[in-house]
């Protein structure tokens, strides 16, 4: 599994406390509960987050910031770091398209435009569209319903 981001975890009232960890996305959980153990965070105390490098996918930069979950910027690392030479630019392509509606796109888009793996998803002709646990060409099911 490939680095996908570098992150800087601490509490939000203190930063630059000793108390502070480095996790390496995509992780395990065992590795996100080591980095909130070292944290020593109490239940009323807030999670500070930062990129300190990104290891690919450079372009990410202006959307994720602290407003992310961090389950959910795990996912999104996860789901990166499965994707071959071929999907890595289908997703620049996506993320261009995003961009130029001019809108935020929150990380929950981000993951949706990920290429779905697993399924066969690899063998299917171009066109096809993964809904769901349905394969859907054209973008319908049998009831017409699935976008």
């Amino acid at each position: 599994m490939d680095r996908i981001f570098d992150i800087y975890l601490a509490k939000q009232d203190q930063p630059e406390s000793d108390a502070y960890a480095e996790l390496f996305l995509p992780a395990t959980p065992y590795q996100m509960q080591d980095a909130f153990d070292k944290l020593r965070l109490a239940e009323d105390e807030s999670l500070y987050w930062e990129i300190t490098e990104y290891h690919h996918f450079e372009e990410l930069s202006s959307f994720l910031n602290g407003a992310c979950d961090l389950n959910d910027l795990n996912a999104l690392a996860q789901r990166l770091s499965e994707l071959d030479e071929r999907q890595c630019t289908a997703f620049a392509g996506l993320l261009k398209m995003e961009q130029k509606k001019g809108e935020e796109i929150p990380i929950s888009r981000l993951i949706d435009l990920l290429p779905c793996g697993g399924r066969g998803a690899e063998r299917l002709p171009i066109g096809t569209v993964l809904c769901g646990e349905w394969i859907c060409s054209g973008g319908r099911n049998a009831t017409g319903s699935c976008i």
